[in-house]
Parts: structure tokens; sequence; C-alpha cells
């Protein structure tokens, strides 16, 4: 069965030597090409990944990091990690985000939202919607890293704040 790309419309061929889950032509993933035109974006609509995966000789599983890779470049504007292990997945985001070629901005209540590797917080970003807003509005392609968002969930206007946060990255680079 031949594939077509529902971003470009380009109908795949056996010999074309793009991967399997790739459009030849515009690059798009076909996974998130076809489930954009299917779902719509919503704090619901994510991906959620177990951490409780073996860990390779350098401590990373690097199926996990094929994965997140994969969805990022794919324009999931949200992926949900559950975890405890906060540490880890933040190793994982720096080893991700430097494979990516991409700034990582990390956020929690304590501190508010940062670069990774710098100690000043952006101002006014403790406040989880507010951070959103400065994402949105520096529209700087990059990984960012919410840990303990989750007690938030129930306010509606943040709920409503990440629908649109994770619609403006699945038109734009990051996550």
């Amino acid at each position: 069965m031949k594939r077509k790309c529902n971003k470009c419309g380009y109908e795949r061929n056996p010999l074309d030597p793009a991967p399997e889950y790739e459009c030849p032509r515009c690059g798009s993933m076909y996974p998130r090409a076809e489930s954009t035109q299917q779902k719509s974006i919503d704090p619901g609509h994510h991906s959620e990944l177990d951490l409780h995966c073996e860990q390779g000789d350098d401590g990373l599983n690097q199926e996990m990091l094929r994965e997140l890779n994969l969805l990022i470049r794919s324009r999931y504007g949200m992926i949900w990690i559950a975890t405890i292990e906060e540490e880890r997945t933040e190793s994982l985001m720096k080893y991700l985000a430097d494979s990516l070629n991409l700034p990582l901005f990390l956020w929690n209540l304590n501190t508010g939202l940062h670069r990774e590797g710098l100690e000043n917080a952006v101002y006014g970003t403790a406040d989880p919607k507010m951070a959103f807003d400065h994402i949105v509005a520096i529209s700087l392609p990059a990984v960012y890293c919410f840990q303990g968002l989750s007690p938030f969930f129930d306010d509606a206007l943040l709920k409503a704040k990440l629908t649109n946060l994770a619609r403006f990255f699945s038109e734009h680079e990051g996550a």
C-alpha cells in the first residue's frame, strides 16, 4: 500500500530513500501528519512515555531518546512524561536538546523558567501561565521541560494556555 503524506500530498514510492516514517518530499513524519488530521490538539492529546525501561551503558535509555527525538521532530506540541525521577528526566532532556541542537529551558514552581546552565530565571515565570505566555512571546525554538505541573491542571485558564502552547509547537520547531 502506498503511503500519502497528509501535509504535502506526496505519494510515497517503495524506492524512496527516506525512512518509512518520513515523507521524502517535505520531511514531515507520517505519524504526526496523519494524527493532526484526525485529532485536535489539547492537553489530553499527547504522547505518554514510561521511564522504567532498561538503560544503556551511558545511563541513558536510547530507545526513549529515539522516541522523544521522533516525537519532537514530528511536531508533537506536548509530550507528557509521568515519572517521579525528575533528575533522570532532566538528564534525558539535556541530552535530547543537545542532540537536536536546541537550547533547554527548565521550569519548576520554585525557580520559574530558566535556560539550562544559567542561574537567573525569566522574571515573573514562577506562575506557569506566565511561563507559557513568555514562551509564545519569544518564539524561540527550544526544548521546554516543566516539572511538577500536574497540580495546576484544575485551572481552566492554564489548560487553555497549555492547549495554545501545544498548538504553537505543532507549527514551530521545539517542544
